[in-house]
């Protein structure tokens, strides 16, 4: 993966993450925003996903940019 492709794939969490972020406002606007809402519980877990996600290419990215620092 080069920087082009860390930062398309960053993008794509990135606007997915905005999307739960929406979703998850208009359910607390309704009162429905909690555990006992199936699509709130399914928005955490693709929230945590992506977070982790997000972690992991980062990490990754770094990596390589300090292997490549020490060559």
């Amino acid at each position: 993966m080069d920087f082009d492709e860390y930062n398309r794939r960053m993008q794509l969490i990135h606007d997915e993450l905005k999307y739960i972020a929406e979703k998850t406002k208009n359910q607390a606007w309704l009162k429905s925003a909690d555990f006992s809402n199936p699509e709130f519980v399914a928005l955490m877990r693709r929230h945590s996903e992506l977070t982790q996600l997000s972690a992991n290419l980062s990490n990754w990215m770094m990596d390589q940019l300090q292997k490549n620092e020490n060559m």
